[in-house]
């Protein structure tokens, strides 16, 4: 009987793998899971330091009044203790009011900036809240991220005003924004939760929104600032779409080898892998076209290219994602499974061991 269960355990045909190759399956899907966007960051936020230092200096007496008192008041012991807090901390609520008072004490071309920089503190808040073990991770990330994402929307209609009023920085403010935005989306695509990925999409529109904002300004004058925040901007998004196709394409392979080795039945199959190959190198295609449109200056028609691509990739990532999820949980299964055969080829061993022991001892046998 145990010949039979271990041999069974171990039988291709009755869709078992080895314990070794389950482990590499598990580790190789994982890994190629666990993918993060490294973006292309420039130098625009050089630009925004030396117009905010100015900016700054320039400013009436009264508002430099105002950050003195907060400065070297009582207020700023409270202030600095409540820097890295996060959310269910008791002096959380003075972190998020001392924002807001920065936010009153700043010109309007300051603010865009401002809501980028607090959905930075937003970002490290959820991260610090996945880290800890005390249940406010489940009360709070959904609430955080959304805070995030409405800091973004913010930044965005701040850029809108700035952008309808022909302010001088509008090009600056754009160029700063589409930067940390696009940082910010990186991060949330590796958080994993539904709320991240509904943010993304805000993001996304106020990125594009930045963007656009660039392009509006080189076209109506154009320099050299506005050619260099253009390129830097597609760069980005370029390299980011190809990085993506890339690990896409990986993605695809690793799960077309995990499955062919553990014998997977019903989740994707062959016809199902070449589509999906297909599709990502079309996607492939419209981003070199992307490049020359771009070289030939039709930069509109480049980045709706680019963005046209993006909305196919995240679409095949949602499908390669659900993919990874069914087959972890068969892998998952399939270990279960070999560990409560192991279990009951132990008990047999125990019993038939207790038999033999029984049958040769005289006094039992008497």
């Amino acid at each position: 009987m145990i010949a039979q269960l271990k041999s069974l355990k171990n039988h291709p045909d009755a869709g078992w793998v080895d314990g070794v190759g389950q482990n590499q399956a598990k580790t190789q899907l994982l890994t190629a899971i666990g993918h993060h966007d490294d973006r292309v960051i420039g130098d625009a936020q050089v630009a925004y330091i030396k117009w905010n230092a100015f900016s700054f200096a320039t400013r009436p007496i009264g508002v430099g009044l105002v950050i003195f008192a907060l400065l070297f008041g009582g207020w700023f012991t409270t202030v600095k203790a409540a820097v890295g807090s996060i959310p269910g901390d008791t002096l959380y609520n003075v972190k998020l009011i001392t924002e807001q008072a920065q936010l009153i004490i700043s010109p309007q071309d300051q603010r865009a900036v401002l809501h980028t920089q607090f959905a930075q503190r937003r970002m490290v808040e959820i991260q610090s809240l996945q880290q800890i073990d005390d249940g406010r991770s489940e009360r709070y990330l959904a609430e955080t991220v959304h805070a995030l994402e409405t800091e973004v929307v913010k930044a965005g209609d701040a850029l809108t005003q700035l952008k309808n009023n022909q302010d001088a920085n509008t090009l600056t403010v754009a160029s700063v924004l589409d930067e940390k935005i696009s940082t910010l989306q990186a991060e949330l695509n590796a958080i994993g939760d539904q709320s991240a990925k509904d943010a993304t999409e805000t993001t996304t529109a106020v990125s594009n929104s930045a963007v656009d904002a660039i392009m509006d300004v080189h076209e109506q004058t154009e320099t050299q600032e506005s050619g260099v925040a253009l390129n830097r901007s597609f760069k980005n998004e370029y390299t980011d779409l190809r990085e993506r196709q890339t690990f896409d394409t990986g993605r695809v392979q690793t799960i077309s080898a995990i499955i062919n080795e553990n014998a997977i039945e019903g989740i994707l199959s062959g016809d199902d892998i070449l589509r999906l190959q297909f599709e990502i190198d079309q996607a492939t295609d419209d981003v070199a076209e992307a490049m020359n449109s771009f070289a030939a200056g039709a930069y509109r028609g480049a980045f709706d290219m680019l963005r046209d691509a993006d909305t196919t990739l995240l679409g095949i990532e949602a499908r390669l994602a659900s993919i990874e999820e069914q087959v972890m949980t068969v892998l998952n299964l399939q270990e279960d499974v070999e560990e409560k055969v192991e279990e009951v080829v132990e008990e047999v061993e125990i019993v038939e061991e207790n038999q033999e022991n029984e049958s040769s001892d005289p006094q039992i046998t008497q």
